[in-house]
Formats: C-alpha cells, structure tokens, sequence
C-alpha cells in the first residue's frame, strides 16, 4: 500500500472510525428502545451490566432533586441505587433514556463523561447533541415513514461526525457543512422511499429511507480528508475535484463517479461503507452503500442488497438533477434504465416522485 492510500486511511481510521464505535451497551440501548415488546424498565439489565451509564443516570442535573427525594424517601435508609434506576427508567421512558445514553457515550468519548469533583452533576443535552438523529426520526413520525427508528440511527451519524470535528477544533461553520449534506441525504431518501414504494415488494424496505440519509457521508468525509486549500498525499482537494467536475455538467455526477477513481486512493461510498461499519447500528446496508455505484455486482449473489443499493444509487442520481429537468431518463446510467424497466417505472412517475419529495 503506496504513502499517497497510507496517509489518508490512517487518518480517517484514527479520527473518524476508531471514536465512532458506539460500544455494545449503547448498540444495545438503541436495539431495545426500538423493541416494542420491551418497556423502559427492560432495559435496567443493561445498565446493571455497564454501571458506569447508571451511574451518569444518577448524577444527571435535571434529575438531582428527584434523586435527593427518592432516598430521602427510602423507609430503610439504604442507598439503593438500582431501585432508582428502575425509577429513572420508569420515569423517562425508552427514547428519552436512549438520548440520553448516546449523549453520555458521546461525551465520555471527548472526556466530558465524568464530572471531576465529589457531588458534581453532568449536564446532557439530547436537543443540541442528537440533533439531526432526533430531527430525522420526527421527520419519519410525521410523514408515516415506516421504521422510524432506523431514520434516527441514520441520523446519529451526522450527529457523530459533527460532534469529532468540534471537539477537534473544527470552525463554526461546520455545523452548515454538516447540515448541507444531511438535508442533501434526504432529499435522496425521500426519493428512494418513494421509488420503493412504487415496487411491489422490497425487501428490505425498512433501511430503504435510512440508506438514502446516510449515502453522503462519503463526501463529507472526503470534505474533512482532502480539504480545501490542502494537498493532502499529493491528492487535489476534494472541493477543487467538485468544482473541475462541474464543466461537465448536466453530467457532473458522471464525471465525479469516473474521476474520482483516477484522482483520489479510496472513494466515497468506501468511507462511507467503512463509517457504517465501524459506527454498528445500519451493518445490514453496508454492503449496499459500498456498491451504490456499481450495483449491478450485487445482483446475482445478494439480490436483497442490489435491489436497495439500485434504489439509493437511481435516487441519488435523481436528486443530482434540477427539479425542472425535461427527461430524467436522459441522465441516468444504462443499468439504471434496465432495472427501472424491469419493474415498471417510467419517465412521468419519476416527475412525480421527484416532485413530491421536493414537497416534503
């Protein structure tokens, strides 16, 4: 492996990929709040086997005085501290509980974890932290997106990215950078949601919504390893290759997915097929993210992946276009014309899948 593909995937390995695995007991709270059979005090067994999130439960500040009171109240005096756990759990309830883990699991991972003094609280902030993981999964309540939990895992990521780069002294304006490419991913979402609705069986529609969000991760990882204004292993920044590719418009994305191989050592859907893999919660699409581009590969011996990674890939080229674009057709790839054939879809229900996800 030459320097020029060395340099690179050290870094995203050091400074994206080893900080975002969640651990198993977030994994863990995340899989049981999207378990209907389970309550919120099912998943006191996790917190018993991982003591160091209960006791981030215990010294939340918003939570010091219901604490104080519930030992205050204890007719034995004794200092139970999984009984109030269980009342904490009770209390919250699932989805405020998971927040509050992947907040914790967040800050522990920056060194805010823990507070430094005897008697001090921790203070976690779910709405600021998991902003566009919360954000997405309201987008899917509200819009009847099956799998709604699956829209805020893909969300996290965002949430996770953002979250390194400030703690790495990012500038402010990270967060619109971050932001860009998530409304970008679901934009492609929302397309590819409404493509696989038009099929008459996907089977793996309920990641359908939350493949489109995460696709660009790629890119904004591309962003952060060849940035503007740096040479990064002889590599041009990423901004500049975008801006060259733009001369051979309307066929820019084209141009990008044919250059890029020649210009950069890894692509973009390889970081973001490496992200999801390290960050655990989507691994079921992995493979379908790592292929987007090329799907056709998948075909014969996955046939569940290639129907979803030709989803997302049709998607993400519709979304490249602008919306008042005469014929679609005219600019997407030759396997993407066969399978859309395949299965029915033609020009005008294009138009309207476009159009509503334009409306959303």
């Amino acid at each position: 492996m030459g320097a020029a593909v060395v340099e690179p995937f050290s870094k995203v390995l050091k400074d994206y990929l080893i900080p975002s695995h969640l651990g198993a007991t977030l994994v863990d709270v995340i899989a049981s709040s999207a378990d209907e059979r389970i309550r919120a005090q099912g998943l006191a067994p996790l917190f018993k086997r991982n003591p160091a999130y209960g006791q981030s439960l215990l010294i939340l500040d918003f939570l010091a005085k219901k604490v104080t009171e519930w030992k205050a109240d204890d007719p034995e005096g004794t200092d139970n501290d999984d009984a109030i756990i269980l009342r904490i759990l009770g209390l919250m309830g699932k989805g405020p509980i998971r927040n509050l883990v992947a907040c914790a699991r967040m800050n522990r991972g920056r060194g805010t974890g823990l507070p430094k003094k005897q008697g001090e609280k921790i203070s976690i902030k779910p709405n600021e932290q998991l902003r566009i993981a919360i954000t997405c999964e309201e987008f899917c309540l509200e819009n009847s997106i099956i799998h709604p939990e699956e829209g805020y895992n893909a969300g996290l990521h965002y949430d996770w990215i953002l979250d390194l780069l400030v703690a790495a002294g990012a500038s402010k304006e990270i967060k619109k950078v971050i932001d860009s490419y998530y409304k970008e991913g679901r934009l492609i979402a929302q397309i590819a949601y409404e493509i696989a609705r038009s099929i008459p069986s996907v089977k793996m529609d309920r990641y359908v919504f939350a493949a489109g969000i995460v696709l660009p991760l790629g890119r904004l990882l591309m962003e952060q390893l060849f940035p503007a204004g740096v040479t990064t292993g002889g590599q041009k920044p990423w901004p500049s290759f975008l801006a060259d590719c733009e001369v051979h418009r309307p066929k820019k994305r084209q141009a990008i997915q044919s250059l890029e191989k020649s210009r950069f050592p890894i692509l973009d859907n390889e970081l973001a097929s490496l992200y999801l893999s390290f960050f655990g919660l989507l691994s079921p699409i992995e493979k379908a993210i790592g292929y987007y581009k090329e799907p056709y590969f998948l075909r014969e011996g996955e046939p569940e992946l290639f129907q979803l990674a030709m989803i997302v890939s049709i998607a993400d080229a519709l979304a490249c276009l602008a919306n008042d674009t005469p014929v679609f057709m005219d600019h997407l790839d030759p396997f993407h014309l066969e399978w859309l054939a395949e299965v029915g879809i033609g020009e005008g229900r294009l138009h309207r899948i476009r159009q509503k996800a334009d409306n959303g």
